[in-house]
């Protein structure tokens, strides 16, 4: 006896697990920051052993939770230079705000021939925007230390 072709679909689909999605609900589990055992003195001091095996390189303490949960509060950072041409979406960079201050989010899209960014933890778009101006680098590594 030969079945219908819906009726085989119906079949398979019972068969193998597939079910209406619509109705249930599936929860995202909040990403968390990167736990570590090591103190900040023993994370500070490897950060700067990354940061001297290369000319340029800069290391920094970050602070806020605009990145999180990439990089929490006090994560260590060394920051890479690179060629402004080199940039690419979603590239974490570091560049100096017009305020002074040295900041560290990702890389959206481009502007013109400059470069919006946003924290990966922000609901907005940074209003200065990266240019080859401020750019210092990209994020070359990233240590965190025990709380």
């Amino acid at each position: 006896m030969r079945l219908p072709l819906f009726i085989l679909c119906i079949l398979a689909i019972h068969l193998t697990g597939c079910r209406n999605t619509t109705s249930t609900k599936y929860h995202q589990p909040k990403a968390q920051a990167p736990k570590s055992s090591v103190n900040s003195h023993k994370t500070f001091k490897a950060a700067r052993v990354v940061e001297t095996s290369q000319e340029g390189r800069s290391t920094g303490v970050g602070h806020g939770s605009s990145m999180a949960p990439l990089y929490s509060d006090n994560t260590v950072l060394v920051i890479h230079p690179i060629d402004y041409e080199d940039l690419e979406p979603g590239m974490i960079v570091a560049y100096r705000h017009s305020s002074g201050n040295r900041v560290v989010h990702r890389l959206i899209r481009k502007k013109g021939i400059h470069w919006i960014s946003a924290g990966l933890n922000n609901i907005k778009q940074d209003q200065d925007l990266v240019t080859p101006r401020n750019l210092i680098g990209v994020v070359y590594a990233s240590f965190q230390a025990k709380r």
